[in-house]
């Protein structure tokens, strides 16, 4: 392995990561974020993660247990089918009260 390489690739000072100056893809993707359109899809881009991030926490779906695709597969539509219900709930409950 060649840690010299890692060293000067990696810099760091007070754990802040210094800059380098030839860093075009990172330029790159904050001129993207600071236009309208990049804002724009990051606000829709959050909502499927948040989905996927309250599979992963609150419904332990952090791995799968059961074994091949099939099994993979049956196991993330039953997650999904859970947290839709759930939504569904909340969803009722509110009408039920804004009534």
């Amino acid at each position: 392995m060649n840690y010299q390489f890692i060293r000067v690739c990696i810099r760091f000072s007070n754990d802040n990561p210094i800059r380098i100056d030839d860093d075009t893809a990172s330029d790159q993707g904050r001129a993207i974020i600071r236009n309208v359109s990049g804002q724009l899809s990051q606000r829709q881009r959050k909502k499927p993660e948040m989905l996927f991030a309250h599979l992963k926490v609150p419904l332990k779906l952090r791995r799968l247990r059961l074994r091949g695709l099939s099994g993979a597969k049956d196991e993330f539509l039953m997650a999904a089918t859970v947290q839709n219900l759930r939504r569904l709930a909340m969803w009722q409950e509110h009408a039920y009260n804004l009534s």
